[in-house]
């Protein structure tokens, strides 16, 4: 049975379901928030494959979900999890953002730089304690 979803009620439910606004996924693609309105609304057809791309990356999924979809069981059992796992660094990363909106973006890169050393750090620091 075929999907009768659309590419834009696709985009919809995956920003819906990852708490997303319209803006938040413009920033994130590097479009203006009428443009996914469009997207949303069907107005698919102008959809450059780089914004595709980026909508991909930024709900964790493959091309062929977004265009048709559906996916190979295999690619559909791997990036369940890593959709999972990728929503979950979206929103702490969206936390993070919300709640210091007076940094700039090269303010911002550099915060998540640090967070993402402390991370790694400890990381590293919880694997040497296990090895002892």
């Amino acid at each position: 049975m075929a999907n009768s979803e659309t590419i834009g009620q696709r985009i919809k439910n995956l920003r819906d379901a990852a708490g997303y606004s319209q803006q938040y996924v413009a920033d994130k693609v590097g479009v203006s928030r009428v443009a996914v309105t469009k997207w949303e609304s069907g107005q698919t057809a102008n959809l450059k494959l780089e914004n595709l791309m980026q909508l991909c990356g930024l709900f964790g999924i493959s091309v062929e979900y977004l265009i048709y979809g559906k996916q190979s069981e295999d690619i559909n059992n791997a990036e369940s999890t890593q959709t999972r796992l990728v929503a979950k660094k979206n929103k702490k990363i969206r936390n993070i953002e919300d709640n210091l909106p007076f940094l700039d973006e090269d303010e911002l890169d550099a915060t998540k730089s640090v967070v993402d050393t402390f991370k790694n750090r400890k990381a590293t620091t919880s694997k040497t304690r296990n090895n002892k």
